[in-house]
């Protein structure tokens, strides 16, 4: 139900775009974008959002049982949350720009 609600709210956008998107966008991209979307739905998302609860939960579990046996680790793991942020922000601009020159080159 999800990737057919997707595909109809991005059906019906594309349908309502001036049409100077279309005199300046390929329509193998517009294609390229509405299959990578629904295939992304349809066969990633399960397996990507299990992986990352997993991850979590397991992060989670592992960070209390260090700080019940040492209590020092809460003063590092401040600065250690820092530079993971920072670290992740960094690496979710640089994979959207692959993905933006992968779907240019695509189409």
């Amino acid at each position: 139900e999800a990737s057919q609600a997707m595909h109809a709210t991005l059906l019906g956008r594309i349908l309502k775009a001036p049409i100077l998107f279309f005199d300046t966008t390929p329509s193998g991209r517009i294609l390229n974008r509405f299959s990578g979307d629904q295939h992304t739905l349809d066969m990633d998302l399960r397996g990507i959002m299990t992986f990352g609860l997993t991850c979590s939960f397991r992060g989670l579990y592992v960070g209390i049982v260090i700080s019940v046996l040492i209590p020092a680790f809460l003063v590092t793991i401040v600065p250690l949350l820092g530079i993971l942020l920072w670290i992740q922000n960094f690496f979710r601009h640089s994979a959207r720009e692959i993905k933006r020159l992968e779907s240019t080159s695509k189409s």
